[in-house]
């Protein structure tokens, strides 16, 4: 019985061997040759994204007048305020804090720059209003 055994141990340790080294049997054989049939791809590059060069911007000559272009006189300015005086301190010369001198129909709209075209106004709501201008 010992015998069977030692002789099934060198069979199975036989074919461990010949599966854990399959290249010592064929070392003179060569590799079959790719068919010539196979189509090649080529390898590609991955994106490269490059920003695009802008252009300076050509100057053109505006249209219509800018609104800073349109002439407000001191004077009237001065006789508003003295008529109306700052709605947060009461004074009827300096500044005015919080508040801002407003065209009630804008200069650039066609109004006047008269102390009857103007109101007081907060910082907060001439910002609104001069976005919808």
């Amino acid at each position: 019985m010992l015998r069977l055994t030692v002789r099934r141990f060198w069979i199975i340790l036989s074919m461990v061997a010949c599966l854990l080294m399959p290249a010592v049997g064929a070392a003179g054989v060569k590799r079959a040759a790719r068919p010539k049939t196979a189509i090649k791809i080529p390898k590609s590059k991955p994106p490269v994204y490059k920003a695009k060069k802008q252009k300076a911007p050509k100057y053109k000559k505006p249209k219509s007048k800018a609104e800073s272009d349109y002439k407000r006189d001191p004077a009237a300015r001065r006789a508003f305020q003295q008529s109306h005086p700052c709605p947060a301190t009461g004074k009827t010369t300096g500044n005015c804090p919080g508040y801002v001198v407003d065209h009630i129909r804008a200069l650039k709209r066609g109004g006047p720059d008269v102390p009857q075209n103007m109101q007081w106004q907060t910082k907060e709501a001439a910002k609104a209003k001069d976005l919808i201008e």
